[in-house]
């Protein structure tokens, strides 16, 4: 059985504020997983080479996202019922 998925955001210390890495089109930099948090820099460099390095040039932070990960797991709770319902 898979773990807990949790998303996590890459933030970026500018001045005295936290801030969302964003990808190119806007978006903030995001990374689902059900590994621990110490291991989705090494996630991120498989997958994101690119941004890896950006990551180990400007000190980004990882952070779990509460309120996305709770959308996650409402979505999933819901679709199980409904597949529940039309299995009656």
């Amino acid at each position: 059985m898979k773990g807990r998925i949790i998303v996590y955001r890459f933030k970026q210390k500018i001045g005295g504020s936290w801030y969302d890495v964003m990808e190119k089109d806007g978006t903030p930099l995001t990374l689902k997983t059900d590994k621990p948090q110490n291991s989705v820099r090494h996630i991120l460099k498989a997958l994101r080479p690119d941004i890896a390095y950006l990551y180990n040039v400007m000190g980004f932070e990882v952070w779990p996202d509460i309120e996305a990960t709770k959308k996650i797991e409402e979505y999933k709770k819901e679709k199980e019922e409904q597949s529940r319902w039309w299995d009656r």
